[in-house]
């Protein structure tokens, strides 16, 4: 049997502050790696009303969800060079 439902958003929520249902905003509270957070916010005055994960696979599929970024390749260092280092003055050899 086929998920039916694989995103769930609320559309109204129960705000004891305006003691009413009223619309919610959704705002990004936090992005993981596996997942988003989103903060449900009453739309009238802004109280905290819930919060929601979301599974990464869904935030890319929506475009939502950060690029991963490109591998970076470790930079090499050159071998220390015998001659004289800009800025300091050269070595006195002792024979």
């Amino acid at each position: 049997m086929t998920r039916q439902y694989d995103d769930f958003q609320a559309a109204q929520l129960f705000c004891p502050k305006c003691k009413a249902a009223r619309p919610v905003r959704p705002v990004l509270l936090l992005v993981l790696p596996g997942k988003n957070i989103y903060d449900y916010r009453c739309a009238q005055c802004g109280t905290r009303l819930g919060t929601r994960e979301e599974a990464d696979a869904l935030a890319m599929k929506r475009g939502l969800a950060p690029q991963p970024a490109a591998p970076t390749t470790p930079q090499r260092r050159l071998p220390a060079q015998a001659g004289p280092q800009p800025g300091r003055p050269p070595r006195k050899r002792i024979p």
